[in-house]
């Protein structure tokens, strides 16, 4: 009898062992199945994203007197670009102390033609104090609707 419940217990053994393996096969199958099909997803995403019925053209405007200016704001009327705020000294330093000190500040008003390649400009030092300092600060939200 003991003979017998050996092979019965090895039996169950190898039976809950093959369920494992069965287990981790499908799982297996699972996991290939669900990456497959992510894949195609994704490739899929990527080719209708590819289809846009525009295009985007980047062409570099050299204006030499411009100069390098960032996180400012602007709008344009005619052809024209009205520059306001922002950083004239490339990125702010590291450094809390010193990291926006005012000689970074753009504070001038500008205005850019950019068919004759010409540059306008205004001191913000006549406005108010209040208007002065929301016009030279860096990264304002703007929205500009219509030309």
């Amino acid at each position: 009898m003991t003979f017998h419940f050996s092979l019965f217990q090895g039996f169950a053994l190898t039976e809950g062992k093959q369920k494992r393996t069965n287990l981790k096969t499908k799982s297996n199958k699972m996991t290939k199945q669900i990456s497959l099909i992510l894949a195609h997803v994704l490739l899929a995403l990527g080719l209708i994203a590819q289809n846009a019925p525009f295009d985007v053209v980047l062409e570099p405007v050299s204006i030499p007197e411009l100069g390098g200016i960032q996180s400012y704001s602007f709008g344009q009327h005619d052809g024209k670009w009205l520059i306001v705020g922002g950083r004239l000294d490339g990125l702010h330093r590291r450094q809390p102390f010193a990291a926006f000190d005012l000689a970074g500040h753009n504070n001038q008003i500008i205005v850019v033609d950019p068919v004759s390649r010409q540059k306008w400009t205004r001191p913000l030092s006549s406005l108010p104090v209040s208007v002065r300092e929301q016009l030279s600060s860096t990264n304002m939200q703007f929205y500009q609707e219509g030309d």
